[in-house]
């Protein structure tokens, strides 16, 4: 097995934001809903067997709507071309992000709220 032994990774907005609304009505009151997917690209430099890697790829998540943050799920697309077994590692080591980006969806869905 390879061993990964650093990390460092920037995340940026990708182009590809999906969204749908929708209407539903509970209680004679019509509420609004959302569905959204999300794409971030992301570059970063992998340290695997002493060597340092550039990788470059796409972060998924494929849906998240307001009120169900905590079912965040994230998939990896890796551009390079490496052994399957280091964009199985690199793939976990982006799982690690999921948090962060759960607070970040938060905030925005709070932002949302505000208005």
């Amino acid at each position: 097995m390879q061993e990964i032994e650093a990390v460092q990774v920037a995340l940026g907005m990708g182009s590809d934001i999906g969204r749908e609304a929708f209407l539903i009505t509970v209680r004679n009151k019509n509420r609004v809903g959302y569905t959204y997917e999300l794409t971030l690209r992301f570059e970063g430099e992998w340290s695997i067997k002493d060597q340092k890697e550039k990788i470059k790829g796409h972060v998924d998540i494929p849906e998240f709507s307001f009120g169900e943050l905590d079912d965040l799920k994230i998939e990896s697309r890796i551009s390079n071309d490496i052994s399957a077994e280091v964009k199985a590692q690199i793939s976990e080591d982006l799982q690690s992000f999921l948090e962060p980006i759960r607070k970040k969806l938060a905030q925005f869905e709070q932002e949302l709220k505000d208005r």
